[in-house]
């Protein structure tokens, strides 16, 4: 009887282990998909080659890597500043498999991924926009779009800019309204960026835009033709304004921008978009910071893979802002900076 019950036992541990082994021989080679969790296909598209979209897609990277998606498992298209191109290489990448998420760096790339990807209902997270509702992606900030795409704003609020400005100006006793010359290009965010920048100004009274719009060609982008369309905003505008304020626009992102203008004004930048204009003789950068808006998507896009719909996601704007000054240009100007602000820019002061 004991025999028979060890050799039962002995039988059973036999049948057992075989089974364990084909199992895994079945998992290493392949042919068991369902014994190994499949990593989640990740599609980055990038609009551009220009500095702000790469510098948030490096951080973005980093970002992902500390979370636990490294560089390989991430897709990176780009869309070259082509939106036919941006559509034809979602297309052919969801033909080799249907993406977990598509993550959109820039307007142009947001439009064409939440264009292509919508109708299959592939979730989309996008970052570096400035102005999402401008461009017809959610219908409004700070709530989810309870739709199949969320993302965090590039922008600071523009009430938010426009106070930290007049608050430097103000110990000076500008004249009313101060006038500020707003020369931008025709992308989607520049003329969002001067919409909200109007509105905020016509609810104080004190300052107003006086803009300039500068054609944009996504596909045949020249940086020596437009800096000569620059020079002619500036010529066209100087006699009617006071300062220069920089568009969250890709040109008002080239570091010729800021220089050009320096180089054909009488009148100072007063405010810039990034560290690359305050470096360049813009008494103030105020901007959405970089790695807190990278790390806030790559969040994002890993509670979208855990299974959070992205529509319950807010749309938000960065919670760290980017503020610096050149001391230089506070001399020239003849402004004191607050000191809650020179706590503000941190290491962020150049002369």
């Amino acid at each position: 009887m004991r025999a028979s019950s060890d050799h039962r036992r002995a039988l059973g541990t036999s049948i057992i282990g075989r089974a364990l082994f084909i199992l895994l021989t079945l998992s290493v080679s392949g042919l068991a998909p369902t014994l190994a969790k499949a990593k989640p296909r990740i599609v980055l598209l990038e609009t551009f080659d220009v500095p702000v979209v790469l510098d948030h897609t490096r951080e973005f990277l980093s970002a992902m890597a500390k979370l636990g998606y490294p560089r390989q498992d991430i897709v990176l298209l780009k869309a070259q500043g082509d939106p036919a191109l941006a559509e034809q290489l979602l297309k052919e990448e969801i033909e080799r498999g249907k993406p977990a998420v598509i993550v959109a760096n820039a307007t142009l790339a947001a439009k064409a991924a939440y264009a292509v990807a919508k109708p299959l209902k592939i979730p989309v997270v996008f970052f570096v926009v400035s102005d999402p509702v401008g461009a017809l992606l959610v219908r409004e900030v700070g709530v989810p779009s309870n739709d199949s795409i969320s993302g965090v704003v590039h922008s600071v609020p523009r009430d938010t800019k426009i106070d930290m400005v007049m608050r430097i100006l103000a110990p000076s006793k500008p004249r009313i309204p101060v006038r500020f010359g707003f020369i931008h290009s025709s992308y989607p965010s520049a003329v969002g960026d001067l919409r909200m920048l109007e509105a905020a100004a016509k609810k104080r009274g004190d300052l107003q835009f006086i803009a300039y719009e500068i054609p944009y060609d996504e596909k045949n982008f020249d940086v020596q033709q437009t800096m000569q369309r620059l020079i002619e905003g500036i010529a066209k505008l100087d006699d009617q304004v006071d300062f220069w304020w920089i568009a969250q626009d890709p040109v008002g992102e080239l570091e010729e921008f800021v220089r050009t203008i320096a180089t054909h004004s009488k009148h100072p930048v007063f405010c810039g978009t990034n560290t690359s204009n305050t470096k360049s003789g813009a008494l103030v950068h105020i901007a959405a910071d970089t790695q807190t808006g990278a790390r806030e998507t790559a969040a994002m896009v890993d509670a979208v893979i855990h299974g959070r719909p992205v529509g319950a996601i807010p749309v938000h704007s960065p919670s760290q802002i980017d503020f610096g000054v050149n001391l230089t240009t506070a001399v020239k100007i003849g402004v004191a900076i607050p000191s809650d602000l020179l706590r503000l820019a941190g290491s962020k002061l150049f002369r």
